[in-house]
């Protein structure tokens, strides 16, 4: 029982010195990681919208197209006159 306050210290001793400096790397590192991600994400993501926005209003336009064939009723000879 002697020694659970000398353990205690020497835990704390070991944690301020050792631990906390990788802990400060580690979130660091992390913080730096997502920055650098965050970064990369959004100079090409406007470009990529752009693109599927310009893809989705032609993929409209077909299928409008092709909605208002299927509609309209086939012309004929007989139908002409």
């Amino acid at each position: 029982m002697g020694d659970l306050p000398a353990f205690l210290a020497a835990l704390t001793f070991f944690g301020l010195v050792f631990i906390l400096p990788v802990i400060h790397l580690m979130l660091r590192h992390q913080r730096a990681m997502a920055e650098i991600l965050h970064r990369t994400a959004t100079s090409g993501s406007e470009e990529r919208i752009l693109a599927l926005e310009h893809e989705v209003r032609e993929l409209r336009a077909a299928q409008y197209r092709q909605i208002i064939e299927q509609d309209s009723p086939p012309v004929t000879l007989s139908s002409r006159s």
